[in-house]
Order: structure tokens, then C-alpha cells, then sequence
């Protein structure tokens, strides 16, 4: 917002550079004449000199800058909230801020038609300031008692420009007089009503100027004002206020309208619960959706939840009450996000930042229907596998259309790839999902297939089996694996007999092995003599095993993973085995028995 300090900045509108030398005499004449008084008395000839060279050095600049203002922030000089370059006397800028800061000002003004004796109670006032220190409102109090009209503490060049439009027109002044610089806003009244016209009209001015010279305080300040009593004032009055707001987010760049939108939106929020006027929520509504997009353009997500928030409950409750009105009010809810403010979210959701995804995943709950399709392109084509769960944990939310919908999706409407991205997550959406896998169990793409095997393995649908069964017995290489793994894990007893058979015909390996863990798994007493057909089986004529290492050590395990006695005797007889694996397994199972039969010979010892 603010230059960079060494950057040489235009003096305010209405000087020149020839104007420039101006400026620190008035500095130099302040401080000198501040010096002075505590050393000579008022009427004093030093005293009066100094003022004298004061009043005249002040009138020339007012002819040009009515009304001047001296302020400081951060440590830098400002002319009428104006940077100025200071280079040439830097020494006396820095000096003056320092004594606005020794006497509790933040600005000192000058009026045009100040007079001799406003500066003289003035200085005077500065030679017996109170050994305990003054602030910003004994200068208040100190220009009430004096009724001061040409000198001005603590107030914005644009406040005291109001009031002299005020003055002059003869209305009561409107400036921002609830808004000084030291209060905070929870201290502010609202503005009588017959001064509330004028502050609005000073606002287009007013708002841009404080974002200008950086007082964030007294912007909030403002708009704490604007909002301030609003539900009891006049109706035209209430839709004015709601015209001004959107006025000044339309006249800002774009990145003040951020700022003033995140300022704007809490107290927007509040007043449109509380209004009853069908004109003005509608009015609320459509500036509240205006704020919601600008607000997340710039990742500002919090607020945003907030908004959107409370216009889907407003919008629910006229719904309810069969309100004319809630029609008009759904359309400030018709929302739609650009492709970037999309890609934020989604980059946001995936990051490793839990602020960023907490922030994301909130407004896109608050969005509700809204997110949906974003929801479901994010599980149809992101990558992410991060970004994809937390978008099928809040779809999951949004109630059964936006899952049928998903589902429907899912079965008709997308390529292999997107399908599987969505195969992937669904479980984290619904767990009804019979139907779409078994379509998805008879896709004609081999991925698809993979990712609903793994889908049933998680979803444990004992109506699966069949299809799975099905695969197992007819499918080829890595699809029948996934089909006997997925049986693995569900351990349906009824695919004892397919698993067996697929065990003695088929020629591939992988399934081989497969089929062994499989009916390891299932544990049954029928799953021991498939088992210890594989180990025990040789060739014909070398009489060596028939299969390889891999799998009978696969078999020796599956069969040490079943409780019976059958599969107990059977590995006994392997504990000598060539294959290290085997004997280790057969050893393993028998060591297991002798020591569970141990203490159940020293119980019956002690009964006799």
C-alpha cells in the first residue's frame, strides 16, 4: 500500500514543488515556537515573533492546501495523509513526529480562517501540559473549552473537508466525528440520523484515502459506522447504505476490495439476519454474494463460509414459510466459481498445510449444492489421491441427490480413467454401492476391474462373491488374481470348491499362489487337503515336487494359518523338508502344539 520509504512521492494536490520550502518553515516555526513558550511568557516579543512568522507562513499554505494537516504513521511525515518526499529536511520531519507523539496527536490541522488567538491558546496550552502526560482526548477536551474552530486535533483531512461543507451549507456536520483516531470501535455511537446523509456522501473519498495512507483502524472504524443502528434507521436509508457499500467495492483495485470485503462482510452478515425488509435482504443478499466471490479469489475462505452460510439459512427458512421472496433470494445463491478460484480450492485441499485444508474444506461445505459439481470433477480428474478423499468426505454430506447423482456418474457418464479415480474413494461417499460395482466388476477395462475388486475388499459386500467367483474362474493373469485376493479377504466359505478346483487346473502361477493364501484365509477343514495336495504332489517319472518352491512354501503357510488337526499332522510330516521355508513353517506349527499341550498334561498330572 505505502511506497517505499526513499521513494521521492508528489506533494499533495493543489502544491507544487515551488511550495515545497513551505512546509518545513511551518515544521521548523512549531517546533521553535513549542521551544520558546517554555522559556519566555506569551505576550513576550520572542514569543509573538515566532507566532507572528507562524500565522503568516500558515496562511500562504492554506491558500493553496485548505485545510492542512500534519500527521504521522509508522514514523513517516504526512501532508495531508500525503506522503511528501522529506529528503531535504528529514532532520525537522522526524523531529515534528516526535512531538506529535510527545503530546498525544496523531494529526495536527489547520483550518483556513484559524485566527491569532486559536494559535496562541494553542501554545500557550503547551507550556503547562500536565506533568502526567496527555493524550488525543485532552486535546479534545482542550479544543471544546477553547471552542477552537480553526485548528483541528486527531481528525482526517476528509472529516474536516465534510464539516466545512457542512458549515458552509448550513446542515448539521456530518463528519466523522463518532470515528476519532484513538477510540476503538467498540467505543463508536451511531451517527444521528441527520448527519448520517453526509457521512455516506463523504465515504467515495473517505475509504479510498484511508486505504491509501494504511490506517487499517480507522477504516474499521468507519465501516463499524456504517453498519452501527442500521436496523433502526429508515428503509430508503438501509438501501442507501447497502448502494454505498457496493459503490465502493466497484470504485477500488481489485486488492482493496479484498480488504474492504473482509471488513464489510461480518457486519453485512449480522444486519441481514436482523433484517425484515424483502427489498433491502434482497439487496443484502446480492452484496453479500459480491463479497463471497472476492473474498475466495483471494484463498480468504473463513469469512466466505460465514456469508454463504447464512444466506442458505435465510434462503431455507422463507422456503419453508412459503415466502414470495425466497425465489429472488436463491438467486443471490446462484454462485459460480472461474476455473482458477476452482483450482485454489483443490490446490488447497491437496496441500500439506492443515490451516489451508481445514479453511477449504469448510467453505465448501457452507457452499452445500453449490460445490457439487466441483466435488465430483475433483473425484473424476484429480490426481491427488489427498484432494479426492477430502472432496468425497464433504460430497458425502451434501445428501442422497448429489450421491445418486455421483453414482449415475459412475456407471454411465465417464471414461475408464475418471472411473477409476472415483472407484478409488466412493466408499468414503456410500457404502451402497452394489449395484455400480457390480458394473464396474464386468468393465471391460482392465484398471476399472482392478480398482472394484478393491472397492469390494473394502466395502467386505458378502453379495460380491459371485461376481468375484465369477472373475476368478474366467478371467486371465492379473484380474483373476485381484478377483482371489478380494475372496481373500471376505473369506466367503463358498468359494471353497472354486478355489480348490482353480488351484489343481490352472497353469499360472500368480493365481496359484493366490488361491493358496486364499483358502488359508478361509481356514475351513476342506481347505487342508487342497493344501497338502500342493505339497505332496510329484511328477510322474523324476518324482521330484510337481510344483514350485514358491507356491508349496505359500501352501505349507496357508495350511500353518489353519486350526485343525488335519493340517497339524500334515505339516509334522514336512519338519525335515528340503526347503528351509517349509521346515521352518512345519517346525513353527508343531512347536506351537507341544507347548499349547504342555500345560494341559501338568493339570490332568495334578487331578491324579
Amino acid at each position: 500500500r505505502k511506497p517505499a520509504a526513499d521513494a521521492a512521492v508528489p506533494l499533495p494536490p493543489g502544491m507544487d514543488q515551488t511550495d515545497l520550502p513551505l512546509i518545513p518553515a511551518i515544521l521548523k516555526g512549531l517546533l521553535g515556537t513549542a521551544k520558546i513558550i517554555k522559556l519566555y511568557p506569551l505576550k513576550s516579543k520572542a514569543v509573538s515573533s515566532a507566532i507572528d512568522q507562524l500565522v503568516s507562513g500558515l496562511n500562504t499554505v492554506l491558500q493553496k492546501q485548505n485545510p492542512f494537516s500534519i500527521s504521522h504513521a509508522a514514523n513517516t511525515l504526512l501532508i495531508n495523509n500525503e506522503r511528501v518526499d522529506v529528503s531535504e529536511f528529514k532532520t525537522f520531519a522526524q523531529a515534528f513526529t516526535q512531538f506529535l507523539e510527545s503530546i498525544g496527536l496523531k494529526s495536527l490541522a489547520f483550518v483556513q480562517g484559524f485566527t491569532r488567538g486559536e494559535l496562541e491558546s494553542f501554545i500557550s496550552a503547551l507550556k503547562e501540559l500536565p506533568p502526567e502526560g496527555v493524550d488525543a482526548k485532552y486535546w479534545q477536551d482542550f479544543s471544546s473549552q477553547q471552542e477552537l474552530t480553526g485548528i483541528v486535533f486527531d481528525k482526517h483531512v476528509f472529516e474536516i473537508r465534510v464539516a466545512q461543507k457542512s458549515s458552509q451549507t448550513g446542515e448539521a456536520p456530518a463528519m466523522v466525528t463518532g470515528v476519532p483516531m484513538n477510540l476503538d470501535e467498540s467505543a463508536v455511537e451511531p451517527i444521528a440520523n441527520e448527519s448520517f446523509d453526509a457521512f455516506l456522501t463523504a465515504l467515495p473519498e473517505l475509504v479510498p484515502a484511508l486505504f491509501d495512507s494504511g490506517e487499517d483502524q480507522k477504516l474499521r472504524q468507519v465501516i463499524s459506522q456504517l453498519f452501527l443502528g442500521l436496523a433502526d434507521r429508515d428503509v430508503p436509508v438501509r438501501e442507501k447504505v447497502i448502494d454505498t457499500a457496493r459503490n465502493l467495492m466497484e470504485s477500488l483495485q481489485p486488492a482493496f476490495q479484498h480488504d474492504l470485503a473482509a471488513l464489510l462482510a461480518d457486519p453485512l452478515r449480522n444486519e441481514f439476519v436482523r433484517e425484515e425488509d424483502p427489498k433491502v435482504t434482497v439487496a443484502m443478499a446480492a452484496l453479500m454474494n459480491r463479497l463471497f466471490v472476492n473474498l475466495i479469489g483471494f484463498s480468504d475462505y473463513p469469512p466466505a463460509a460465514r456469508l454463504i452460510t447464512q444466506l442458505q439459512k435465510r434462503l431455507k427458512q422463507l422456503s419453508e414459510q412459503d415466502d414470495p421472496n425466497a425465489q429472488r433470494l436463491s438467486k443471490s445463491l446462484d454462485i459460480r466459481l472461474n476455473p482458477a478460484t476452482q483450482n485454489l480450492l483443490i490446490a488447497d485441499l491437496k496441500s500439506g498445510d492443515s490451516p489451508r485444508q481445514r479453511n477449504a474444506v469448510q467453505l465448501l461445505e457452507s457452499l452445500g449444492p453449490i460445490a457439487v459439481p466441483i466435488l465430483i470433477d475433483t473425484l473424476k480428474q484429480e490426481e491427488d489421491y489427498r484432494a479426492r478423499q477430502a472432496a468425497a468426505a464433504i460430497l458425502s454430506k451434501q445428501g442422497p441427490q448429489a450421491i445418486g447423482r455421483l453414482k449415475r456418474l459412475l456407471v454411465l457418464e465417464i471414461t475408464p480413467e475418471e472411473r477409476v479415480r472415483v472407484l478409488n474413494v466412493i466408499d468414503t461417499v456410500t457404502s451402497d454401492v452394489f449395484t455400480e460395482l457390480v458394473h464396474a466388476l464386468r468393465d471391460d477395462n482392465k484398471q476399472v476391474r482392478l480398482a472394484a475388486f478393491q472397492l469390494a475388499e473394502r466395502l467386505k459386500d458378502d453379495r460380491t462373491v459371485d461376481m468375484l467367483l465369477e472373475n476368478a474362474r474366467s478371467a486371465k493373469g492379473e484380474i483373476a488374481v485381484a478377483a482371489v485376493n478380494t475372496l481373500e479377504k471376505l473369506k466367503p466359505p463358498e468359494a471353497l470348491n472354486t478355489l480348490s478346483d482353480i488351484l489343481k487346473t490352472t497353469r499360472e502361477e500368480e493365481l496359484r499362489l493366490a488361491c493358496c493364501r486364499a483358502l488359508g484365509s478361509i481356514a475351513k477343514p476342506e481347505c487342508v487337503e487342497p493344501l497338502t495336495l500342493v505339497l505332496a504332489k510329484k511328477s510322474l517319472l523324476l518324482r521330484r515336487p510337481l510344483y514350485s518352491p514358491r507356491l508349496r512354501a505359500t501352501a505349507a503357510f496357508a495350511l500353518g494359518q489353519i486350526p485343525q488337526a488335519q493340517a497339524v499332522k500334515t505339516l509334522a510330516t514336512y519338519v525335515n523338508d528340503p526347503d528351509q521355508r517349509i521346515r521352518e513353517v512345519a517346525r513353527n506349527v508343531v512347536q506351537k502344539v507341544k507347548l499349547a499341550t504342555r500345560p494341559r498334561r501338568a493339570t490332568a498330572s495334578a487331578a491324579k
